[in-house]
């Protein structure tokens, strides 16, 4: 009888298949790194191993494999082009955001002493330095319409300033946004704690607003709040706060965090 011969062990045998899994895609990544795989093919072989590892066949990764071949030919699925730029008026950036947040906040202030709601924009609109009007605005000015565009997005109402008027909840503010930031503290923690502390003051009907317009103006809530916040601090240690000083704090901000537009038009 012949005898039979002892299969020899697979190096992999005794390697779990998550690790394998993790090791080959390493490798894939290595080989781009070093020049060795072009990276179109070096997905395509990822996409065919995590294929493998779930054990799908015909899976949305497939699809994605052959349409990553067809590039090769010249063909683009629809999958894989990039969305149309919309048109109108481009999104905000959180800076820009916080900034018209921060100039609801001193409208709000005038409010709170006495203005109407039209002569608090009003106000805002005449008195805002150029040099904040024109990192805001395409113009160097800013009109009282857009400063009321302002105050019905971020303007948290009377409330915020009579709750910051507190001890306690300019100290939960601080807490939560860290000023500075807590030693060991994840940026996590600070994230979550922040949302909580925005749905415990959001008004309802501003809730429904930015769902009904799909907004997420979480840098102008915050540019609001910090304003009323800056306010009640200053009331705090005994004198009134100016909102001419705010204004020009407002500039020197802009000027720090947003390019002029000169110097955009020439990047």
């Amino acid at each position: 009888m012949a005898k039979l011969k002892d299969k020899a062990a697979s190096p992999n045998a005794t390697i779990p298949k998550k690790e394998r899994l993790l090791r080959k895609l390493l490798n894939i990544g290595q080989q781009v790194e070093t020049g060795s795989a072009a990276e179109r093919s070096a997905m395509i072989d990822a996409l065919w191993e995590v294929e493998r590892f779930l054990g799908f066949p015909g899976s949305v990764l497939y699809q994605l494999k052959i349409y990553l071949h067809e590039l090769d030919y010249g063909i683009t699925a629809t999958a894989l082009k990039a969305n149309k730029k919309p048109e109108g008026r481009k999104k905000d950036s959180p800076d820009v955001q916080e900034l018209k947040g921060r100039l609801a906040g001193i409208a709000r202030l005038q409010m709170e002493a006495g203005m109407s709601r039209e002569n608090a924009a009003a106000w805002v609109s005449r008195k805002i330095p150029v040099e904040l009007a024109s990192r805001l605005s395409s113009k160097s000015f800013i009109t009282t319409r857009a400063v009321k565009e302002y105050m019905d997005l971020y303007d948290w109402g009377t409330r915020v300033v009579k709750k910051f008027e507190q001890l306690s909840e300019r100290e939960e503010f601080a807490c939560a946004f860290s000023f500075p930031a807590e030693k060991g503290d994840s940026s996590d923690d600070r994230f979550f704690r922040q949302i909580e502390f925005f749905r415990s003051y959001a008004p309802a009907r501003k809730i429904r607003m930015y769902k009904r317009k799909k907004l997420h103006p979480v840098s102008g809530e915050f540019g609001f709040m910090m304003q009323i916040y800056l306010a009640a601090s200053c009331r705090a240690e005994g004198y009134e706060p100016s909102c001419m000083e705010f204004l020009k704090d407002l500039a020197r901000l802009a000027v720090e965090r947003i390019p002029s537009p000169a110097s955009a038009a020439t990047s």
